[in-house]
């Protein structure tokens, strides 16, 4: 007997389980894709199929196809039985993949719930986490601007009092030094000024100075003389630099301005003292007088 084209496709899809599975693969994504739903996979889902039951002949049928048989021609039992065998294998095909594709939607059921739960316990894993995580950042971030704050403003405080001591000092250094420079330039020049003084009252007083005097007395006068002008020079060209030098200037005028008010205020002191024990002893006299 020939074997028929779906004697060969079952032969084939048994022997080859690989490509069978391929093929059950293919054919149920093509169906998801095209939201296809065929009467067989409903089927599979829905009721339990069992294997179809074989064909009962009775005797008579049996006889009489003996009779037929032996009546007709060989290509009509041939025939028959070709019918029989193809209608059994169609149905043996058809539960077999009916049952494949059942297997086969039950195993991709099962992955994509476990898949779906997986993703859900992932999410809410990183959800929890991210949100600790988030939480601890923000309070690192509130620290650190805190301290930055702090750590800020006591720079600013110690880099403001740092610079002012040094200000201070470098001021005070100055003024010390300007003092010992106009100390130092005082008593260089306070004898020469005593001599000077002293030579302008004795031009005051027309005393003969040069004339009417030995030659070594005039030549001692002149050499005292000229000493005595050119200190002069010197003292106003000093004052004359004391005067252009601001730093120098201000503190000579405090200085000054300082002890002419407490000589100021000695004497007011001491008139003021003088006043009250003259009023005190005038209220006395006039009580016992």
């Amino acid at each position: 007997m020939k074997p028929t084209l779906e004697y060969s496709a079952y032969r084939y899809f048994t022997e080859n389980k690989h490509f069978a599975w391929d093929f059950v693969d293919s054919f149920v994504a093509e169906i998801l894709i095209n939201e296809i739903v065929p009467d067989v996979l409903i089927e599979a889902l829905t009721t339990d199929t069992q294997m179809p039951k074989k064909k009962t002949y009775d005797k008579k049928s049996r006889h009489w196809k003996s009779d037929n048989y032996r009546g007709s021609a060989g290509s009509h039992s041939v025939s028959l039985l070709d019918e029989l065998i193809i209608e059994v294998l169609r149905d043996l095909s058809a539960h077999v993949l009916r049952r494949m594709v059942r297997d086969f939607v039950d195993d991709h059921l099962v992955r994509a719930a476990l898949h779906d739960c997986i993703d859900e316990m992932l999410t809410s894993i990183i959800q929890t986490e991210l949100s600790s995580m988030i939480d601890e950042l923000n309070s690192e971030t509130k620290h650190d601007r805190l301290l930055d704050s702090l750590i800020k403003s006591v720079i600013d405080k110690e880099m403001k009092d740092a610079v002012i001591s040094v200000l201070t000092e470098c001021d005070d250094q100055l003024s010390e030094l300007h003092k010992n420079q106009i100390t130092v330039t005082a008593n260089k020049h306070v004898v020469d000024m005593f001599i000077l003084e002293h030579l302008l009252d004795m031009i005051g007083t027309h005393e003969p100075l040069i004339f009417g005097k030995d030659t070594m007395q005039c030549l001692l006068d002149s050499i005292v003389l000229d000493v005595l002008l050119r200190d002069q020079g010197n003292i106003q060209q000093v004052q004359q630099n004391t005067f252009e030098n601001y730093p120098a200037m201000l503190f000579h005028q405090n200085t000054v301005s300082k002890v002419a008010l407490e000589v100021m205020l000695t004497e007011l002191h001491m008139i003021l003292t003088e006043d009250m024990e003259d009023i005190c002893e005038y209220e006395r006299d006039i009580e016992f007088g």
